[in-house]
């Protein structure tokens, strides 16, 4: 699978056996719960879309078809830019004597 720039694709079951070398096991055209994201089921299968930052999601069994996804993360809010301007200027003494 070429992931470079991709957030999103539309896969059929037969794409990934493909890109897998083997068939897809019954149970991956039988229960959509097969195609979940769970990294602790059997399916070595996922790994390649997994290990490229992918997830499967909008699993439709009639037509053996899903959407590869990354999630989206948000992006870092900006820092405001004041921010440390007067960093080393104030110079706080403890109390006591002078």
């Amino acid at each position: 699978m070429d992931a470079a720039g991709q957030t999103a694709r539309a896969v059929t079951f037969h794409e990934i056996e493909v890109w897998a070398g083997t068939r897809l096991p019954r149970s991956a055209y039988a229960y959509r719960a097969w195609w979940s994201n769970n990294s602790g089921n059997d399916s070595n299968v996922s790994k390649p879309w997994e290990l490229a930052g992918f997830i499967a999601t909008d699993v439709d069994m009639a037509m053996r078809s899903l959407f590869l996804r990354r999630p989206s993360v948000a992006p870092p809010r900006p820092r405001h830019p004041l921010r440390g301007v007067l960093k080393g200027t104030i110079q706080l003494t403890p109390p006591g004597p002078v």
